[in-house]
């Protein structure tokens, strides 16, 4: 054999080597697997900026609003607040000021409301505090504006929409809100404009909340006090698309997409990893053969399909494939995308909290080999929306 022929052979050898040594490659007979859905995709808004609100950053909060005296609610960020997922956001506004805090402005990119459909807000409101006027009863509210600019009081002000004031679940407690945007009934009536959120031509240009007004002056008597909770805490605030479960089922329908050149029978086993927040694409759990151990599978998570041949490809190898991450700046198109297994899972028990997240990994397995895929953006467990608002 020739020198030369011989560095070949020993070159492919070494290369062959190299991809079956590499995590997560497979035999190019080997089933392929992809997650559709959830998806980054349909995922957080947040997310798709390259910043997850989660509280980790005083940096989320784009924008608070001066009242008539300047003065701005202030923030910083806490550690080991107990009963929270993680970091969280303090605030404190002024005495007697209701004001807004944004979270996303962009005077020449408009948020896409039809993808990001949906409010998931933990947050706590301290109580009552002795001293301070009025009673223990406030509320919020959610605030967007079709226009945004550096002279907000002209060029976003006129232009804004709120909601009804909603309740407060309770006072010195964790609270999960969950709203869908898509309520034209969430428009106050005190609103200048109407609530076309998720319509055709709709702009979001800014997006914030009221995390609460005044303490209510009395039982009898609804108007503000002139005071204001001591402090608030947000946990995270996500704005999501179809990454939620059912309401009111709590339902969710697992979506993946599972091919194989060889053909035949290929069988998947769903599991699921709990997180106590949404993570960045790139950060997601990740599943492999060396993972698996930490993930959980979902009861009845198991399905077949039977899948037509490709012809026999078993000298063939293939990389794993590397599923795309959005950067900083990429919404997601809202689009599933094509899957031809789908699992319909059940998320009522109590084996799963509301307002966590849960990421899931598929293994595809077709008798000889397997495959693993996890998904980029995960379920969130959410209560029933928010349906009582408060009149004005």
């Amino acid at each position: 054999m020739q020198t030369s022929q011989l560095l070949k052979l020993i070159l492919f050898a070494l290369l062959a080597g190299l991809v079956l040594s590499w995590p997560g490659a497979a035999r190019a007979d080997n089933p392929v697997v992809s997650v559709s859905a959830p998806t980054h995709q349909t995922g957080d808004a947040g997310a798709a900026l390259g910043d997850v609100w989660d509280g980790s950053s005083t940096g989320e909060v784009k924008w608070v609003q001066p009242d008539a005296s300047g003065r701005k609610t202030t923030y910083r960020v806490l550690n080991g607040v107990p009963g929270a997922y993680g970091t969280v956001l303090e605030g404190k506004a002024p005495t007697g000021s209701d004001l807004v805090s944004a979270f996303y402005t962009d005077s020449s990119v408009s948020l896409p409301s039809n993808v990001y459909k949906y409010l998931v807000l933990r947050s706590y409101i301290a109580p009552h505090q002795s001293g301070e006027a009025g009673i223990e009863n406030t509320n919020g509210r959610v605030l967007y504006t079709s226009n945004w600019g550096s002279n907000w009081m002209f060029e976003a002000l006129p232009f804004r929409r709120y909601s009804d004031s909603f309740a407060i679940c309770g006072f010195g407690v964790w609270c999960t809100y969950f709203f869908d945007l898509t309520q034209t009934s969430f428009s106050s009536s005190t609103s200048p404009n109407p609530w076309d959120w998720g319509q055709s031509g709709a702009r979001v240009e800014a997006f914030g909340i009221w995390p609460h007004e005044n303490w209510q002056a009395s039982l009898s008597n609804p108007v503000p006090s002139g005071d204001t909770p001591e402090y608030f805490y947000i946990d995270y605030m996500y704005l999501v698309g179809d990454i939620v479960t059912s309401r009111p089922a709590q339902h969710y329908t697992v979506r993946w997409q599972v091919s194989d050149v060889d053909g035949g029978s290929v069988t998947s086993t769903l599991y699921y990893q709990e997180s106590n927040e949404l993570k960045l694409p790139s950060q997601a759990p990740a599943c492999s053969a060396a993972t698996i151990g930490n993930w959980t599978a979902i009861p009845g998570g198991v399905t077949s399909v039977n899948l037509p041949g490709a012809g026999s490809y078993s000298h063939r190898l293939f990389l794993p494939f590397l599923a795309y991450n959005p950067v900083g700046g990429t919404f997601g198109t809202g689009i599933i995308p094509s899957a031809n297994q789908s699992f319909d899972w059940d998320l009522s028990g109590g084996s799963y909290t509301e307002g966590k997240s849960y990421y899931v990994c598929v293994v595809a397995n077709d008798g000889t080999g397997q495959s693993y895929a996890a998904s980029s953006a995960p379920v969130i467990k959410v209560p029933p929306a928010i349906s009582t608002i408060w009149p004005d």
